[in-house]
């Protein structure tokens, strides 16, 4: 792929095998020709993408060392993340001082809440790029902006305590566009997935059980799933699965639940495989307070929120920084209504009340202001203005 120079000499990278990380970086090396560095990550990791992106460059890294001399080469990074190894390990021994601008992955739940978390993701980069409008209340909630960012506002820009001039700016969501204006047609979809005859087809996609602040694990939501399916009777339906990859670190929840619901699939399909095929396909997505549940709703198609804690309030009226902000866009169970399962499927799947509420969603979630090439070449321009590149 040729890189742009309008958008200066920028390269992306990933750490780890990160694989959703790098779905949204993909417009923006798409739109530049950008190099990818995948850092720390295994051959086949590196092979299966090569297989899925082909065209694009990307460049196995295996040491601190080495990844140091090649980002160095570069005036602009763009991430998905704010790696603590890339600070830690990377950042100290670069030989000159990259820009950095991170693609925020997701329209974010469950760190909505949490100010040290948001700060850590807007603090060291001079760009950060959200998906819309919530993302700016979410940063003014917390207090990181001083003021609500005026409905509309893009890009909006902040002086932070040290002094520094940044820009947030928001993208929609690029990729999902880039999916829905080729998107295939819903028999070849059956066939890739193994779907067959009319059952409805449930997505199960639930978060991995964050670590709290007094270092004990949040309730998975893979247990519930399994034993209310139990109650549905999990032949009425077809199961398709697909886990945040972090989840590849608890395989205590995880083999039961591949090994009832998903015996034949492979690792990447479950942990590395795009989930937007999944989503066009499915009729009912089942969920936590994962990220991804907002891309669901550009399918107009119903969700059922899992709550294995019990901690949502009923009914769900809380402010749009909470974890729990999205129950609001479907039928919510836990413990404490568990016999209410069964009818809130049917409900789902028959009457879909929600679909008013997750409609308004939708613009404030995305705001498809602009390209990713225009976001680059504001970015650029942005850049320039600090220091010539």
């Amino acid at each position: 792929m040729h890189q742009s120079s309008e958008l200066g000499n920028c390269a992306c990278y990933t750490i780890g095998a990160t694989w959703h990380h790098l779905l949204h970086l993909m417009p923006y090396v798409r739109a530049s020709g950008m190099p990818v560095y995948l850092i720390g990550v295994e051959e086949d990791y590196v092979h299966h993408l090569r297989g899925d992106h082909p065209g694009v460059e990307m460049i196995r890294v295996t040491t601190a060392q080495q990844a140091a001399q090649m980002l160095s080469r570069h005036d602009i990074l763009y991430s998905s993340n704010f790696y603590n190894s890339f600070r830690q390990q990377i950042e100290p021994l670069l030989s000159r001082r990259p820009f950095m601008v991170r693609v925020n992955h997701g329209a974010g739940n469950k760190t909505s809440e949490n100010r040290a978390w948001l700060s850590a993701a807007i603090k060291p980069f001079q760009v950060t790029i959200y998906c819309g409008h919530r993302d700016l209340d979410t940063i003014h909630a917390v207090g990181l902006i001083p003021e609500p960012a005026a409905k509309g506002t893009n890009p909006y820009f902040i002086q932070g305590n040290d002094g520094q001039l940044r820009m947030l700016i928001l993208e929609g969501n690029p990729r999902l566009q880039d999916y829905l204006n080729q998107q295939p047609p819903r028999d070849q979809l059956a066939k890739q997935w193994g779907v067959t005859g009319d059952r409805p087809v449930i997505l199960f996609t639930p978060t991995y059980p964050a670590t709290r602040p007094d270092g004990s694990k949040e309730a998975s939501s893979l247990t519930l799933f399994m034993q209310l399916m139990d109650e549905l009777g999990p032949e009425n339906f077809q199961v398709l699965i697909k886990l945040h990859p972090n989840l590849v670190e608890h395989d205590d929840l995880v083999a039961p639940l591949l090994a009832r619901f998903a015996p034949q699939a492979t690792r990447e399909d479950i942990f590395w495989n795009d989930y937007l095929t999944r989503m066009d396909l499915a009729d009912l997505l089942i969920c936590d307070h994962t990220a991804t549940v907002s891309e669901f709703l550009f399918f107009d198609k119903p969700i059922v929120f899992l709550d294995p804690a019990g901690a949502c309030p009923s009914p769900v009226q809380v402010p749009m920084n909470n974890r729990y902000w999205s129950y609001q866009w479907g039928e919510v169970v836990s413990p404490h209504n568990r016999p209410q399962w069964k009818a809130a499927v049917e409900r789902s799947l028959t009457l879909d009340d929600y679909r008013p509420v997750r409609h308004r969603m939708k613009d404030y979630l995305f705001a498809n202001d602009f390209t990713p090439h225009q976001i680059m070449a504001k970015v650029a321009e942005f850049i320039r203005s600090l220091r010539p590149l």
